[in-house]
């Protein structure tokens, strides 16, 4: 893939997440509309890119506001810019240049509130457990160092690929969530999960304990099978998938902490004194370890409780916690897609103890990149790995052959209890794309969309006449 291919692959990342504007675009005025030559145009600026990778400290120096973050250095703004490490933070700043002249009140950090503000589209409604939600802010993230850089996949791509594949929250990987909107949160959270995980760890993945060897089990079976090294393709969960991970309450803790009244807060202390009998209070920093390691039912019932108790005294929504701790490129990503592909480290295995606070263990492996695709783990009818055998060596359940996903009744749920893979043949990619799913990058036409959208903005498309739509083809 070149450059260009590369950078405009980027832009549809970050056009997705809302943030064009900035760095990539904000910094490229030249490249204007017309009925022809915009190709020519796109190579002629890939071509001043290049010069910005190249030097690109001076090119910074004079253009303060192409960076991503404006409140830290530029060389730590270079860093996110190069490694992909500043997503979420590029999502609000890019809220800004956006805005129009005089909306909004500022906050002490120079912010726009009203661009802090979700729209209600921007994200799946089962985030929320309620019809009517109050307003829901952005996240405030710190980025803590640097993130493997995306490689775009196309499914094609891994033809002939055997695979294992479990579930994945929405959760995000890398930084410190600081605040929500023009709140700060008094104990920053770190955001160690999700899909990302294979890019800001050493591992490729982190799950339970009972997990992660039935994962190395998988990738064994299909090995055998095949000869190849497997691949990993975690599929997503739904919005409420990261409510187990410790951040998710922990931000809510950590919110109410700085930000409840008083005698709310009181209140709050003396409930959780109740479930937890050694609790430190929600002004000692322990609170969150304390939080992290209680029971996941005694977790979930502290979520709860807090948002229905808690939410209109001055702390924050279980609907705002779980958008804060996303993943912003996954606020309406389908339930069951693939994002991330790993590939499997067969020496390293199970890694006990690799992992995070919420999930101890690791898988060896590295991130192989990112798929540009709307197949879901139910369109490949993977087989289940990892299956009991009695005395005699036959499977104790399910038939004695493959046993198919398309089987069950119920193949979500099939999928959340077991370990399921297979592999990529050429006559599935046939049959995907028979079905109209998308198993290829979509080339140069992608590329122009996505460029003429985020210069003119999502609103704006409209705006183009009849005749420049079809020269670019939207």
């Amino acid at each position: 893939m070149g450059l260009l291919d590369d950078y405009m692959a980027q832009v549809q990342d970050y056009k997705k997440a809302g943030s064009i504007g900035t760095g990539l675009l904000a910094d490229r005025p030249d490249l204007s509309l017309g009925k022809s030559g915009l190709l020519s145009q796109m190579q002629s600026a890939e071509a001043k890119y290049m010069e910005r990778v190249n030097d690109p400290l001076p090119y910074y120096r004079q253009n303060p506001a192409a960076q991503g973050l404006l409140n830290v250095s530029p060389e730590l703004d270079l860093l996110d810019m190069f490694t992909g490490g500043g997503k979420m933070a590029m999502v609000a700043a890019a809220r800004n240049l956006g805005k129009k002249a005089g909306s909004g009140k500022v906050d002490d950090a120079g912010r726009y509130i009203d661009d802090l503000r979700y729209n209600k589209s921007e994200y799946d409604p089962r985030y929320s457990p309620r019809i009517a939600e109050e307003t829901l802010f952005r996240p405030n993230v710190t980025n803590t160092g640097p993130i493997t850089p995306v490689k775009r996949l196309a499914f094609q791509d891994l033809e002939g690929r055997p695979y294992v594949s479990t579930m994945s929250d929405r959760t995000a990987a890398g930084g410190i969530l600081e605040g929500i909107g023009d709140k700060n949160l008094k104990y920053g959270v770190p955001l160690t999960g999700g899909q990302d995980y294979m890019r800001t760890h050493r591992d490729m993945w982190a799950s339970a304990d009972s997990v992660t060897p039935d994962m190395v089990q998988g990738a064994k079976e299909m090995q055998a099978k095949t000869g190849e090294t497997p691949i990993f393709m975690p599929w997503r969960m739904a919005p409420t998938g990261g409510d187990y991970a410790h951040k998710t309450g922990q931000t809510m803790l950590s919110y109410a902490a700085e930000n409840m009244p008083s005698k709310a807060k009181k209140s709050l202390n003396s409930e959780l004194k109740k479930l937890i009998p050694d609790w430190v209070g929600l002004d000692d920093p322990k609170s969150l370890v304390q939080y992290g390691a209680q029971s996941a039912n005694k977790r979930k019932f502290i979520l709860n409780m807090m948002d229905k108790k808690y939410r209109d005294k001055g702390g924050m929504s279980i609907t705002q916690a779980r958008l804060g701790v996303s993943d912003q490129l996954q606020l309406n990503a389908p339930v069951s897609g693939f994002q991330n592909v790993g590939l499997f480290d067969m020496d390293r295995g199970n890694v006990p103890k690799g992992g995070n606070a919420t999930y101890p263990s690791s898988v060896g492996g590295n991130y192989l990149g990112t798929l540009d695709t709307d197949i879901t783990a139910m369109d490949l009818n993977p087989e289940r790995l990892v299956r009991a055998v009695n005395g005699k060596g036959e499977f104790q359940s399910g038939p004695q052959g493959i046993d198919l996903l398309s089987t069950r009744s119920e193949p979500r749920r099939a999928m959340e209890v077991g370990t399921w893979g297979g592999v990529i043949t050429e006559d599935l990619i046939r049959d995907l794309a028979s079905k109209g799913f998308k198993i290829d990058s979509n080339g140069v036409i992608t590329a122009i969309s996505a460029t003429v959208a985020g210069i003119l903005g999502a609103n704006s498309i409209e705006d183009l006449s009849k005749d420049t739509k079809q020269e670019i083809r939207l």
